[in-house]
């Protein structure tokens, strides 16, 4: 004979199971017969496949995801671009500079960084982080090699296809982007901690919209990119933040580029 102890376990157990079943279905814990003849259920009852369905839903919600999280799977193997992929492109993740005033220049440098002189940049422009990337860069021309490293910084790239990618980029987007002039690059190297720029002063050079001049004497004082009519380029930030190099039209090797997005006025 079963102990009265068995029978009080039995008892909550059924009991239990009736207080989910109700709480699932509140309305009835009948029409269980309608699973066997295939027939529908009463509106004001709910049939064993129905309690099941909801019990398995009430489950999942276990093993769902946090608020607020996702589980798409990244859209890049450079995590600075995740989630910037939009139609066939990638925004670069951008950072704000407040217009101010520096010195542009080195008078203790070379005779090309010569004369320092102070500089006024009015507006507000924001410059990406990073340098452009192969990966941003073929979605713009995929023969580009990339020589294994998607992620990297784009080399070998000419100054017209750097403003050609540009002009791409702001048509794509419908913004206005462009390579820095000559003065907001520099700036932005003076200002900034270098960890808040990848490769900002080191490594590979960056093209910049400006002209190559061989000195500084009569250069504008308003951060506006210095042209003429040669066909000489300048590249910044291959050894530091005032050496300055002249680059042709060809494709320069360890250049690349980075961008500025106009502020919307």
């Amino acid at each position: 004979m079963y102990s009265r102890t068995f029978w009080w376990i039995i008892a909550g157990l059924v009991g239990g199971t009736i207080s989910l079943i109700a709480t699932v279905a509140p309305k009835t814990v009948g029409c269980f017969l309608c699973v066997e003849e295939s027939k529908p259920c009463s509106p004001e009852k709910v049939s064993f496949c129905d309690i099941g369905d909801r019990i398995v839903a009430w489950i999942a919600t276990f093993n769902a995801p946090p608020t607020g999280t996702t589980s798409s799977p990244p859209t890049s193997s450079c995590l600075h671009l995740n989630g910037k992929l939009k139609n066939g492109y990638y925004e670069p993740p951008m950072v704000k500079i407040q217009g101010g005033k520096f010195d542009m220049g080195n008078n203790d440098g070379d005779q090309t960084e010569r004369p320092s002189h102070t500089v006024f940049i009015k507006n507000d422009f924001w410059i990406s982080q990073y340098e452009i990337t192969f990966e941003e860069y073929k979605k713009f021309d995929n023969q580009i090699s990339d020589n294994d490293d998607p992620c990297g910084p784009v080399r070998n790239v000419s100054w017209k296809a750097a403003r050609a990618y540009s002009d791409w980029l702001s048509d794509k987007t419908g913004q206005t982007y462009r390579l820095p002039t000559e003065a907001e690059w520099e700036y932005v190297a003076k200002i900034t901690k270098p960890s808040e720029y990848h490769h900002i002063a080191e490594d590979v050079g960056e093209w910049c919209e400006d002209h190559w001049h061989p000195n500084y004497n009569s250069a504008p004082t308003d951060g506006s990119a210095w042209k003429n009519e040669n066909k000489w380029f300048v590249f910044r930030g291959k050894t530091g933040i005032t050496d300055r190099y002249p680059g042709s039209d060809a494709e320069e090797p360890d250049v690349g580029f980075r961008l500025v997005k106009e502020e919307v006025k």
